[in-house]
Parts: C-alpha cells; structure tokens; sequence
C-alpha cells in the first residue's frame, strides 16, 4: 500500500518513495497527515484505515539505500538484517538480492524491494518483486505498490511539459528538481483532492522521500519546503492565492521531521488564518539514535534552502493546469521567500521579482 520507484532523468538514478501506512481499522487511535489532518475515518466503515507514517527510503549504509513496499514486518525483517550486513561491510546487488530471496518471513509475508547501491563499478539500480517500465523520460525504471501508476503518469508528463531553468545545472539538479516536482504534485493532488484524494484512495501519499548519489556517497535530500498555491484565472484576469499549504521535511540523524501549516482564508475573513499544524518525528525500521524531543522539533522553521512550488490553475472550478518551480538557494545567497512563525503567528513574504516571474509563468493558462 505504497509507491517506491527507482528512475534516472537526464542519466541520473533517484530513488523516490512515499510515507503513508494503511491497515485494519483501530478505534479510537487519532492519524493526521500534513496535507489534509486528520485522517483516521478516510475509508469510513470498509475495515481499512491510514494507519501511519513511515519511511519507505531507507539508507543502509554510505553506499546501499533500499525502498519497500508491502508487509510492514517482512520489510522490517529484512531491512534491519541488510542494516545489520551493510554495517559489516559492503553489500553488492548479488548478496542482497540472494538474502531476501531465502528470507523466510518474505515468502510467508509479501514484500518488493527497489534500491540503489555503489561500487567499485559505479552506481547500480536493483529491485526484487518490483515491476520493470521501461520510457523514454525516466529511463528504465522499476516500481512497485498501490500508487505505481502516479510514476507511469510522471514518465508520459515528463515527455510533455514546458520546462525553463535559470543557473548552471548538473544531471544531478534536474533530476532532483523533477523528483520535488512529481513530491509537490502528488501532494497537491491530495491537499485539494480532500475526501476523494487520488493518492490517499490508492493508499499512498503522506509525504516523499528522495535519495541519490552525490559528492561519494547515497544521501538523502536533507531538506525541502513543500509550498502549495491556488490560482484562480476569468478570462484576463489573475489572482493567485497566498500559500495554502507550507510543509518543511529536514533529517536530524536518521531521523525524518515534518513540520507543516495549512492556512484558510475566505471573503467574509479575508485575512491569512492558521487552521492546522502539524509537527512529526518518523523513525526508520532499524535501530538508530533516541529520536528529538517535542520542544526541538516546535522550534523547527519551515524555512529551507530548497523549496518546491506547486500552483494549481483554475477557471470555473476546473483545473486547467498545474506549475511547479523549485528554488535552490546558496549558502549566501539572500531568500526571495520567507517563512516566519513567531510566537504562534506565521508571517510570509516574497520578494516582488520572485512574485513578478510566478505571475508571468502562470499567464500562459490563460490561453
């Protein structure tokens, strides 16, 4: 119940997954996820419900990461068992696909595997019970879970988007801006989506995690901002919304923080109004370090270096077409978007040029 992929654009292999668990109704527990809140109740009375969030990427070493789908436990099982090995010293494709082909608690418990790992050889992607998509955006991809057909739409997107770019880039930067983008999107589709979310209905979503390798090593992208709008377009006319939605994910250790805002406005108040916040530790399958404390992660920014846009265009209650723009800033750079959350108020601001530019992309859904 689940979405993991491992594709290559523009050459460079990322592994993406989400974070959402699903499983028997349990009474009386309370589940919220950043894009909608609570969520407990989604599927009503058919048995089933969001049960969680949990990484689905999971870094076993330096030069090893590994996404799951399926059987919680038999995941756990095997992912805390590579961890183990790959502490040990270096885990090649062979040895991972041999151990979770004789894994017992697999063959009784159903789980697929996709991963990234390094050698002396390069850089290697490998899957186990996954599906083969072969494109010609992504490259040979391999999927697996209830949302693989989001990557299959991504791949056909891809080969027919409008897409311009500013600085130098690397095979690197385009392959990670694309990956935000599709993270953004999806989380759009469910912010919006409401009770009738595509991605919660499939029983994925919740949020995205993206790895690869950069700079000698497989990481994990250590911080992004997720920044959803609304633009509402008759005829000439433009008028694009505050963010409606604000999530930071940043890495303490192995560690995954969450911190997100939903802000409401309307005619009657037309004034920006906080009306969810949400804050999350979400702690990999294997051992690791004692997770932040509650007054670490309130004192956690939505601000970052890194931030992924996702406008949704509208005309009439119809979408009629969707932005994303991903900012990277340097170290010393100034921020054209801020972010401040002070004393239970958050303030936002962006910087007339930045505003200027969003406005002139979005014209072109006026057509």
């Amino acid at each position: 119940m689940t979405v993991i992929s491992t594709f290559a654009v523009a050459g460079f292999p990322i592994l993406f997954g989400d974070l959402l668990l699903t499983g028997s109704t349990v009474d009386g527990k309370m589940i919220a996820v950043p894009a909608q809140g609570e969520v407990q109740d989604f599927f009503g009375d058919s048995g089933w419900s969001i049960s969680g969030l949990s990484q689905k990427v999971c870094l076993l070493s330096d030069s090893c990461a590994i996404a799951w789908s399926g059987s919680w436990l038999s995941a756990k099982v095997a992912i805390c068992e590579l961890r183990r090995r790959a502490l040990a010293g270096p885990l090649s494709v062979d040895t991972i696909l041999t151990y979770l082909e004789g894994e017992p608690d697999i063959k009784s418990h159903p789980a697929s595997f996709i991963g990234l790992v390094h050698d002396g050889s390069g850089l290697h992607q490998f899957h186990f019970g996954a599906e083969e998509l072969r494109t010609t955006s992504i490259g040979t991809a391999y999927v697996s879970g209830t949302g693989s057909c989001a990557i299959r739409e991504f791949a056909d997107m891809l080969s027919n988007i409008e897409s311009a770019a500013t600085g130098t880039l690397t095979a690197g930067n385009v392959a990670i801006a694309r990956a935000l983008s599709l993270g953004g999107i999806l989380l759009q589709s469910e912010f919006f989506g409401k009770s009738s979310a595509f991605t919660l209905r499939n029983m994925f979503g919740g949020g995205y995690e993206i790895a690869y390798f950069s700079n000698g090593r497989i990481q994990k992208l250590p911080e992004v901002t997720y920044v959803i709008w609304e633009a509402q377009i008759d005829g000439p006319h433009l008028h694009v919304s505050h963010p409606l939605l604000i999530i930071k994910q940043a890495y303490v250790g192995d560690h995954l923080l969450i911190k997100s805002a939903r802000i409401e406005s309307s005619v009657v108040a037309p004034t920006p109004n906080l009306v969810d916040e949400q804050n999350h530790v979400i702690t990999p399958l294997f051992d690791t370090s004692p997770p932040p404390d509650l007054q670490f992660l309130r004192s956690i920014s939505l601000q970052s270096k890194l931030l992924c846009h996702c406008i949704l265009a509208v005309r009439n209650n119809e979408i009629i077409g969707l932005y994303t723009r991903v900012q990277q800033y340097s170290s010393d750079s100034e921020l054209t978007v801020t972010f401040e959350d002070s004393e239970g108020q958050l303030r936002f601001s962006i910087r007339h040029d930045t505003a200027s530019e969003i406005t002139q992309s979005l014209m072109r859904f006026r057509r």
